[in-house]
C-alpha cells in the first residue's frame, strides 16, 4: 500500500481494489477462474499503468495533459508509447512467471475481441463496472464481452448489489 500511496498511484490502487472483487464474483459466476484467481487478474489487470507513472518526466506531462484533455488513457498511451498499459502489463507478469491465459487477459482488457479467451472479456466487464474511464465506454462491447461469457447485464448488476466483498473493499478503499 505504501508504493502505490506515491507518485501519484492512489487512483490506480482504488481503481485495483474495486475491479478484484467484481473480477472474482465474475469468475465465481461464469467458472472461467476460481474467485481468488479472479480477484489475482482484478488486481494486476492494470499493473502496465503502474509503469506507465515512471515514463520520464516530459512524456509524464504530455499523458497528464492529454488526459486531463479528455482524452481516455490507453489512447494516450498507444500513441505516445506505441502500446497501451495493458500491453506493458502482459509483458511484466510475463516476467513474473504468470500464466499464460492471465498474460493474455491482461494484454487485451481493453480490447477483449482481439482475444480467443475468455479471460478478456472477463477482465474487461470488471474493468467497465469498476467506473474508471482508461477507454472510451463502448456498450457495443459490454453486450458482447457478455455473451461471450455467457452472462446478462440484469446478472451482473444483480452480483454488483449482493457482493458484500465489493462493499467491503470500496469502503476501504
Amino acid at each position: 500500500r505504501p508504493l502505490f500511496a506515491s507518485a501519484g498511484l492512489g487512483r490506480i490502487w482504488s481503481h485495483s481494489l474495486s475491479s478484484a472483487p467484481l473480477c472474482s464474483a465474475l469468475a465465481r459466476h461464469t467458472g472461467l477462474l476460481s474467485p481468488e484467481e479472479g480477484l489475482v487478474l482484478g488486481l494486476v489487470h492494470d499493473i502496465g499503468a503502474v509503469a506507465v507513472q515512471f515514463l520520464p518526466r516530459e512524456t509524464m506531462r504530455t499523458h497528464r495533459n492529454l488526459v486531463d484533455g479528455g482524452c481516455p488513457a490507453a489512447y494516450v498511451e498507444r500513441l505516445l508509447l506505441g502500446r497501451d498499459h495493458g500491453e506493458i502489463g502482459a509483458g511484466l507478469i510475463a516476467e513474473w512467471h504468470f500464466p499464460e491465459e492471465f498474460i493474455e487477459a491482461v494484454r487485451f482488457h481493453h480490447q477483449p475481441e482481439r482475444s480467443p479467451s475468455k479471460l478478456p472479456s472477463l477482465a474487461y466487464l470488471a474493468e467497465f463496472w469498476s467506473g474508471l474511464d482508461e477507454d472510451l465506454p463502448s456498450f457495443g462491447r459490454v453486450e458482447a464481452c457478455l455473451e461471450r461469457v455467457d452472462l446478462t447485464l440484469e446478472t451482473v448488476m444483480e452480483m454488483s448489489r449482493r457482493d458484500s466483498t465489493l462493499r467491503a473493499l470500496n469502503s476501504v478503499a
